[in-house]
């Protein structure tokens, strides 16, 4: 039904006004569920494959408009999708609190901006290739504000330690290294294990187990 609406509101000048609150109402959707999230000093992972479900849920009726959108769209609405992408940047509970937590504000952000680039090279949208990943800015206490392409790599919010240790990805899933004291302040603790290891890198203390599941806690604020 949105979808339906949204192409027929796409070639119609008339209903920009009607496009951006069709749209926008999905970023609000996206916005309930992103307060929602507690922000506990630990979370165990099983916590975590739950945030991340949840978030994807909330923002797949916002991707399903954007792959639309920005395949049909003749450029006339390309402000309306750096839009989208700096609302879902601003979008946030908090600055401070657990490390592990605070990327999954960024996580319907990343997954907007992965959806509409693809599509845009695929259409040969050059130009909303370079706004989406330049124009939105995440802005942060103290901070200058920092560009979607510097904010949204990959690896800045899906965190490898993080993701490898999802139970989604089952019990025997190599993922069991997971930085113990990074420079950020997050310590992994695992819940049971039978063999463990330390080693002292730059970083801090890292923790392998045979289990690769825990929690993670925090003793310090970061971005």
């Amino acid at each position: 039904m949105a979808v339906a609406r949204l192409k027929r509101y796409l070639p119609n000048p008339v209903l920009r006004i009607d496009l951006h609150d069709l749209v926008m109402s999905k970023v609000d959707t996206v916005n309930t569920v992103i307060r929602a999230i507690p922000y506990p000093s630990a979370v165990s992972f099983e916590q975590l494959d739950a945030h991340f479900t949840e978030l994807l849920t909330a923002t797949t009726p916002l991707l399903h408009l954007l792959v639309t959108g920005v395949h049909h769209d003749d450029g006339s609405h390309t402000q309306l999708w750096v839009d989208v992408l700096q609302r879902l940047l601003d979008l946030r509970q908090t600055h401070t609190g657990n490390p592990t937590l605070l990327p999954l504000q960024r996580y319907p952000a990343l997954l907007a901006l992965q959806t509409m680039n693809l599509v845009a090279v695929e259409r040969g949208r050059d130009d909303l290739f370079i706004g989406l990943l330049t124009a939105p800015k995440w802005a942060d206490v103290g901070r200058e504000p920092t560009p979607s392409f510097d904010v949204l790599h990959l690896q800045r919010v899906l965190e490898e330690g993080m993701v490898n240790g999802l139970p989604q990805w089952g019990a025997n899933h190599p993922g069991g290294i997971i930085p113990a004291a990074t420079s950020s302040g997050t310590t992994y603790r695992p819940s049971s294990q039978t063999t463990s290891q330390k080693t002292d890198n730059s970083a801090g203390w890292w923790t392998t187990s045979n289990t690769g599941r825990g929690s993670f806690s925090t003793s310090s604020t970061c971005r």
